[in-house]
């Protein structure tokens, strides 16, 4: 039986308690009660009213935007609580993404975030009340890492983080130099770390934990909890002091049975009184001593199964990589490409799929030998590692002398740009090989658009091999792009 999901939720319900108004145990308002504001604070919420609402639309289970234009998530049961109880009215200002609700949220055009933590960048534009939800940061990765607790230890390797968050700001000052690697969301960033483009996605356990769950990831785990709690408050615009105070004072009306219940219909953790409550302590403590018990003899299999281990992943690595260049082959390039499709379809961002084909290399092969071929084939490979090593790209040796590289960004131009850079370097320089050297050179062609409803990953092939064709048509060793999808492009019989 697997416990993590049990001792997720159980956490989750623990942890996210812990962030408390001051006003402590003995000055809580009951929910009935009305939030207590002065007469010239409800005099400037009537001038003001509806006060404008920007949110995240896509960052369950805490926010979201539902199909229906809805504002959802524990964001929405807190500020309902809290605006029933001030005589607050609101209007939700619809936003694509978070990037852009900090953009609104700087030019003066949002007055409530529900849900942000305070950075100094954000302090800047924004005022911030007390926090009055927290839950832990966490690291997801491959069920095979091990544990970590020391973000330092791989800040080198590719770690996703959501785009524009918070801890963006905060981890490259705590970690000079941290590979960080922004995602539109969660479920990205865990589609990140099953690929393999990602070592680990950095985040808050609920968000992570909510992703892995809607995936129904198995092979990735939350391996560790990491520095920087996630402690969240209602921010307001900085030139409108009185509206702080007013949610200041909002925020102070949220008992911890408040929190406790919201957080609960979002995880199905039930909360109880007296009896009832100890039975559940209880309950989390036995699941608790399972958990520490699992992870002895865990401990104990993994010593035991480390050169099973070690064999199942290097038959892993077989089936994806190509065993003369060490690319990715053109298995798990289909794989990749299916992902990249959905991923840029639904965000409608850009996709670029080039592809690659060695000029002569019938020729080279016939008058050097096989063996210089390969050895072209290897120089040509690791250029391509060298050039093209981004998160957002993925290289593959797609057959014979043919490679593709695909490209999942908006700034297609910088991309185009290391492709010519590429090919340049391949002309620049002679292959030499047991007595012998040739000069080679590429002829590469580019499709880049964003993908429609109705494109399929082999359109997107074809698309590039028609631009490749028409390369070698013009006389190869050059790069050819073509954007959108134009019909009869597809090449036949392309030369060498």
């Amino acid at each position: 039986m697997d416990l993590r999901p049990i001792c997720l939720l159980a956490g989750l319900a623990t942890a996210m308690t812990l962030a408390s108004p001051a006003s402590g145990g003995e000055g809580e308002i009951p929910a009935a009660d009305r939030v207590p504001l002065t007469a010239e604070q409800r005099r400037w919420l009537e001038e003001n009213q509806p006060l404008r609402l920007c949110v995240d639309p896509d960052w369950l289970p805490f926010e979201a935007i539902d199909r229906r234009g809805r504002h959802v998530g524990m964001g929405a049961d807190f500020m309902d609580l809290m605006t029933a109880r001030a005589g607050i009215e609101t209007e939700l200002l619809e936003t694509e993404d978070w990037p852009e609700t900090l953009q609104r949220a700087r030019q003066g055009d949002c007055d409530v975030l529900p849900l942000a933590m305070e950075t100094s960048g954000r302090a800047e534009f924004l005022n911030f009340t007390e926090p009055y939800l927290e839950t832990p940061s966490v690291i997801a990765t491959l069920d095979s890492r091990g544990h970590i607790s020391d973000l330092s230890k791989v800040s080198h390797l590719p770690l996703g983080i959501m785009r524009d968050f918070s801890f963006v700001e905060i981890y490259r000052e705590q970690y000079p130099g941290i590979n960080l690697v922004e995602v539109d969301s969660y479920e990205d960033g865990v589609a990140g770390v099953q690929s393999g483009q990602l070592f680990g996605m950095l985040g808050n356990m609920a968000s992570i934990g909510y992703a892995i769950q809607q995936m129904r990831a198995p092979n990735v785990k939350i391996s560790g909890r990491i520095d920087g709690d996630s402690r969240l408050s209602v921010a307001t615009r900085k030139d409108e002091p009185m509206l702080a105070e007013v949610f200041e004072a909002a925020v102070a009306s949220l008992s911890p049975r408040d929190r406790q219940e919201i957080i609960n219909a979002w995880y199905q953790v039930q909360f109880e009184e007296g009896r009832n409550y100890t039975l559940f302590a209880g309950a989390l403590a036995v699941m608790v001593l399972i958990f520490l018990a699992g992870l002895f003899w865990g401990y104990r299999l993994r010593t035991v199964n480390l050169g099973l281990e070690q064999a199942n992943r290097k038959l892993t690595e077989l089936t994806r990589k190509d065993s003369l260049t060490g690319l990715y082959n053109r298995a798990y390039l289909d794989v990749r490409l299916s992902h990249a499709l959905a991923h840029c379809r639904r965000n409608r961002s850009l996709l670029s799929v080039a592809m690659l084909d060695l000029d002569h290399f019938k020729q080279i092969n016939d008058s050097l030998g096989h063996a210089f071929g390969d050895q072209c084939l290897r120089r040509v490979s690791d250029l391509l590692r060298e050039y093209f090593q981004r998160a957002t790209e993925t290289v593959a040796r797609y057959g014979g002398e043919e490679f593709v590289v695909l490209c999942e960004e908006n700034h297609a131009e910088q991309f185009i740009a290391q492709l010519e850079r590429f090919r340049l370097m391949v002309a620049s320089e002679p292959v030499a090989f047991e007595g012998q050297s040739t000069f080679l050179t590429v002829s590469i062609g580019l499709w880049s658009a964003v993908p429609g409803s109705g494109d399929s990953a082999l359109d997107c092939l074809l698309r590039a091999d028609a631009a490749l064709y028409e390369a070698k048509h013009q006389g190869r060793n050059r790069l050819i792009i073509r954007r959108g999808t134009p019909r009869g492009l597809f090449g036949r019989g392309r030369k060498a």
